[in-house]
Parts: structure tokens; C-alpha cells; sequence
């Protein structure tokens, strides 16, 4: 592995670790997003022939479903940072383990990025918002997540789950399409994604300033 490689797997690994930990905000939300994640992990990796990493998939999908159960509202017991932590990690490193022999690596980059989407969006429109208020975005705390300003919108926290959950499966199902795609149609794809995302963010970004909180 060159010094490149190495730099993007350990951004990766701490990246998704802590987008998993900036998550868990919400009861329901964290989990349930790992419950979306896992599967569509489980599910590349058994149609790639790689059925450890489906079964790494399948058991954090199974123990996250469990858990989310006596975590939805009024929740019983809570991840914290240390099972939000590790959540996130052992995703990072499914991602990492996924492999695609016989398809282009300029396309199949971009299925763990998409499998985990949510979780990033989450945390890139937090860093954003909060270097543009002149805040430190890793150690300010703040209610200016991606959740809390879906709230601001009048969602309640149904809803809000709702959109975050049908966010991560669209993306998830972007994922299992895009390894077979054409290099023309898997960037499109990726265009229409993060367009989608930085217009998403822009407008959330507005709501958010508009309810104060770009004063605080």
C-alpha cells in the first residue's frame, strides 16, 4: 500500500467512524441508519462472492436491529460514543474489505462512499456550517445536525427518521446498481448525488440561520 493509498484508507476509517458517532443525535437514528448500511453490504458482498464480509454485514445488521428496537422512542438504552464508535469503524472497515476483481476501481470507489452517504452528508454540512460561523467543527456541540434542522423544518422526529432512513436506502440501492453501470452512467450518477447533496445542504444551512442559529 502506498503512502496515497494508506492516507485515504485511514481518512476513510475516521471519517465513517466518527460520522457514525455525529449521528447517534436521535433515538432511532444511528441505528437504524447502521440497519440500512449493513444490508446493503450484506448484500453486495453475496452477490460479489465474498461471503465473510456478507456475514460481517448480516451480523451487524441483525445486532443493530435488535438494538434499534429498544432504542426507538422512548429509548431504553442508548449507543453513547462507545457503541457509536465502533459501529462506525467496523462499517469503515466493511467498506474497506469489499473487493470487485474484474470491475473498474474508477467506479466501485464510490459504493462505500454511497452506502454510507447519510452519515456523511450529516457530517460534512456540520463541519461546513460550523467553519463558516467561526467555530471549531470538531469539539463545539451544537443543534445543527442534519436531524435538527430536518426538525426546524416541521418534520417531527417520524419524519425526520423517515427521510434520513429513505436517504440511506436510495443511496444503498445507488450502490448495488453502480458496479455494473458504464463509467459514463456510474458518474452521472455520482454527479446527480452530490449536486443533490450540496443543494441539500445550501437550503438546510438556510433554515438553519433563519430559526438563529447561525447566531449562537
Amino acid at each position: 500500500m502506498g503512502s496515497g493509498q494508506f492516507g485515504l484508507t485511514m481518512l476513510w476509517v475516521v471519517g465513517v467512524t466518527n460520522a457514525m458517532n455525529l449521528m447517534d443525535n436521535m433515538d432511532g437514528l444511528a441505528g437504524g441508519t447502521a440497519v440500512i448500511s449493513a444490508f446493503f453490504y450484506f448484500m453486495i458482498a453475496l452477490f460479489n462472492g465474498q461471503y465473510l464480509v456478507g456475514l460481517l454485514g448480516a451480523t451487524v445488521m441483525g445486532g443493530s436491529l435488535g438494538f434499534l428496537i429498544y432504542n426507538l422512542r422512548p429509548g431504553y438504552i442508548f449507543l453513547g460514543d462507545c457503541g457509536s464508535l465502533l459501529l462506525g469503524f467496523v462499517l469503515a472497515a466493511m467498506g474497506i474489505k469489499l473487493r470487485f476483481l474484474g470491475y473498474d476501481k474508477e467506479i466501485t470507489w464510490m459504493i462505500p462512499v454511497l452506502v454510507m452517504g447519510m452519515p456523511l452528508l450529516d457530517t460534512g454540512l456540520v463541519i461546513w456550517s460550523r467553519v463558516r460561523r467561526g467555530v471549531n467543527p470538531l469539539t463545539t456541540p451544537g443543534k445543527d445536525h442534519l436531524s435538527h434542522r430536518l426538525l426546524l423544518l416541521g418534520l417531527g422526529r417520524l419524519g425526520v427518521l423517515a427521510v434520513i432512513y429513505t436517504g440511506s436506502i436510495v443511496l444503498g440501492a445507488t450502490a448495488f446498481m453502480i458496479k455494473s453501470a458504464s463509467y459514463g452512467m456510474a458518474y452521472t450518477a455520482l454527479a446527480a448525488v452530490l449536486a443533490l447533496a450540496g443543494l441539500s445542504v445550501i437550503l438546510l444551512e438556510r433554515v438553519y440561520y433563519a430559526h438563529g442559529g447561525g447566531l449562537k
